[in-house]
């Protein structure tokens, strides 16, 4: 038997500034949609921070892993952000 979790969970992340706020949010938007049918997610920037909503009726490993897609992708893009600003 599957035992589904109904979740409502928001992560709210602070970014550098508004700009770097901007690119993951832009970035977090298109794997958004790769996420499992029965979970939404939805990321806004607001300032400097990114804000990331989940929604949906999941196994918690299903849940833990779309999070943990989520934090990869910050941690790829934080790493080509920094490297960027390097270079300027």
């Amino acid at each position: 038997m599957k035992i589904l979790n109904k979740i409502i969970l928001t992560v709210r992340i602070y970014c550098k500034n508004e700009k770097h706020a901007e690119i993951l949010q832009k970035i977090l938007s298109i794997e958004d949609k790769f996420a499992p049918p029965t979970i939404k997610v939805e990321t806004i920037s607001q300032q400097n921070y990114i804000i990331s909503s989940i929604k949906g009726q999941e196994k918690v490993e299903t849940i833990l892993s779309t999070l943990n897609d989520i934090f990869e992708t910050i941690k790829l893009i934080n790493t080509i952000y920094n490297i960027a600003e390097r270079s300027h």
